[in-house]
């Protein structure tokens, strides 16, 4: 019998034997020969194995080359699904394996694998602020575990901006366990650490402390962050680095939430030369000859926020009053008779710091806490008549310079300036405070009405290209993720460039390592100036509506607590009577009916916001 297989043939035929009949088995090769060597035989079982082993080869050969073509063309993009990434990076390991992936693949996908810190940070605070609280602080630690893993198994080590990466993750979500772990394996790997590699720890604890959490955790919360700050500046000191402006202001920030004042008043007299003993100079005890760091708006609000929180309202005040209007320095005059002429000392200025949004709702919601009335309704005129100064100066650089060059507004009358009043004369039963705050509030309404016509008239004639206003709207969505991710719990306000008392947030984003605060001044962007005057317009009329009722609520009591004076025949104090007199019940149901509800006696502004 005869067949073809890959050039050979196969003879078999029966030979005769003494013990029967055997069948053998002869193989030829067609080919030609190269050599005397006889042909292993092959059979049919060893063919379709060999096929297949070849078949199964080229195709995991084929689809780690799909797997890891997948994988990098998810690197190659801007901004790619974290969660594809991290499929595609578990799907690599699993087909190539980890001795085959190169360092860079690694060092990328920790990089993409990760959702930005902004969107991580508006999630995290959206999540807490809903008292829905994560059992892991960082939701997706196990990858950044497994990363690190994978590149010291293949024989690699992270470097100082792998570091900084993953401490800028953990202080996103104020994991502050975890930037302190990092912290002690850049050390341990003698890692040159930098300053920014501090300031990152502290700017998770300083996040954390900012964010909510379990009234049964916050003795341990606060505990666990002062320890670990206390060692993160040790290990800072021991190591020496020099402690920049920022670092100091997050350290400020801790000891003002973990309520250490001893440490706070210390700090402050060490690094600023802020002494409230002695506000008309610098810290006695430091001497006038030291350098100081200089202070900047967000420490401003930081320490009037700590002392309000301590309800100690004439340091609050005091520190308000002299770091935003400082007084002026002692300048020694001598008569030109006067024999014994001593010269002047020169003493560096003292610290100073204009005040913004935040540090005026920090103040007022203090002062209403404290049930000081009078310091409220003072600091809301006040800011009310700054942000008119400041309207007025934005006007004139308008028609005098560049937009480039005009210096954004630092303060706006909103919502959450008004609103701490409306508490207090709610809960004290204030009807004359509550009548000043309506009339405050409607007046702040008209003048932002005017505001935006003014303004969308100056908008109107610059004619923006459809690339450029393209580019306006993209850049107007970017900075107003910015204020919603900031959006912190009433406890905290520091932002130091912006209107939005909820953008407090984003203030963590900058340079840990820069010698003097980072500059004020930002672009105008006239278009997205409308668009805060449009919102703080909507929240105020929104606002109106329930002052309204607050105050329909306080009348309403006031008329039942007399209706139960007059029926048990109490006198009652009536203002054209100019005294407490007794009335009958039919009297007093003229008089009460005969005055207006707040409804009936004033206008509520029906102007809809512009969109």
């Amino acid at each position: 019998m005869l067949r073809n297989a890959g050039h050979l043939l196969a003879l078999r035929h029966f030979v005769a034997g003494r013990n029967g009949c055997r069948t053998t088995s002869k193989t030829f090769s067609t080919s030609q020969r190269t050599n005397f060597a006889m042909a292993a035989p092959l059979d049919s079982s060893s063919v379709e194995r060999e096929n297949k082993i070849r078949w199964t080869s080229r195709y995991e050969e084929k689809l780690m080359k799909q797997k890891m073509e997948d994988l990098l063309d998810s690197l190659r993009r801007e901004r790619p699904n974290p969660s594809r990434t991290w499929g595609c990076y578990v799907d690599v390991l699993q087909t190539v394996g980890l001795e085959r992936i190169p360092i860079e693949v690694h060092r990328s996908t920790l990089r993409k694998c990760l959702p930005d810190t902004k969107q991580l940070r508006i999630a995290t605070a959206r999540r807490m602020q809903a008292r829905n609280f994560p059992k892991r602080p960082h939701i997706f630690e196990d990858r950044i575990v497994e990363v690190m893993k994978n590149i010291r198994s293949a024989g690699g080590s992270l470097d100082l901006d792998d570091y900084h990466f993953i401490l800028e993750q953990y202080a996103a979500v104020g994991h502050y366990n975890g930037a302190f772990n990092i912290l002690k394996d850049m050390e341990q790997a003698h890692m040159e650490t930098r300053a920014q590699s501090y300031g990152l720890c502290l700017r998770s604890i300083a996040h954390r402390l900012s964010l909510p959490y379990p009234s049964d955790e916050e003795l341990r919360i606060r505990s666990e962050c002062s320890d670990v700050s206390t060692e993160i500046l040790s290990r800072m000191a021991a190591s020496g680095k020099k402690i920049t402006p920022v670092i100091l202001d997050f350290t400020l920030r801790i000891l003002k939430d973990t309520k250490d004042t001893n440490s706070f008043e210390a700090l402050l007299k060490s690094a600023y030369g802020i002494d409230l003993s002695y506000p008309d100079h610098h810290a006695l005890e430091e001497g006038p000859s030291k350098s100081y760091y200089p202070i900047s708006t967000s420490t401003l609000t930081t320490i009037v926020d700590f002392f309000g929180r301590e309800n100690s309202m004439s340091k609050m005040v005091l520190a308000f009053e002299v770091l935003s209007n400082p007084l002026p320095q002692n300048s020694a005059v001598y008569d030109e008779e006067e024999e014994d002429y001593v010269p002047s000392i020169s003493t560096p200025p003292l610290p100073t710091a204009q005040p913004n949004i935040s540090t005026y709702i920090a103040m007022i919601r203090s002062c209403a806490l404290n049930r000081n009335a009078v310091l409220a309704r003072h600091y809301v005129l006040e800011a009310i008549d700054k942000e008119r100064a400041q309207d007025d100066q934005l006007r004139l650089d308008l028609a005098q310079t560049a937009t480039a060059e005009v210096r954004n507004p630092t303060v706006s009358v909103n919502r959450a300036l008004l609103l701490p009043v409306l508490g207090l004369a709610n809960r004290s039963g204030d009807a004359s405070l509550m009548r000043w705050l309506m009339a405050a509030n409607r007046r702040a309404f008209r003048r932002k009405r005017e505001d935006i016509e003014f303004y969308t008239s100056l908008l109107e004639k610059e004619h923006p290209s459809p690339q450029s206003a393209s580019q306006g709207e993209e850049s107007q969505l970017s900075n107003l993720n910015l204020n919603l991710e900031t959006e912190a719990p009433p406890t905290t306000f520091f932002t130091p460039n912006t209107v939005d008392e909820s953008s407090t947030i984003h203030a963590l984003d900058v340079d840990l390592e820069s010698a003097a605060p980072p500059p004020v001044h930002q672009p105008f962007d006239l278009k997205f100036h409308v668009h805060l005057l449009q919102t703080d317009l909507y929240d105020l009329r929104a606002l109106d509506t329930v002052i309204a009722k607050c105050y329909d609520r306080l009348c309403n009591r006031t008329r039942e607590m007399l209706d139960r004076r007059v029926e048990r025949g109490q006198g009652i104090y009536l203002r054209h009577e100019k005294g407490r007199v007794r009335v009958d019940e039919a009297k007093w149901k003229e008089i009460r009916d005969s005055v207006p509800r707040i409804s009936q006696r004033t206008s509520k502004p029906n102007v809809e916001p512009q969109s």
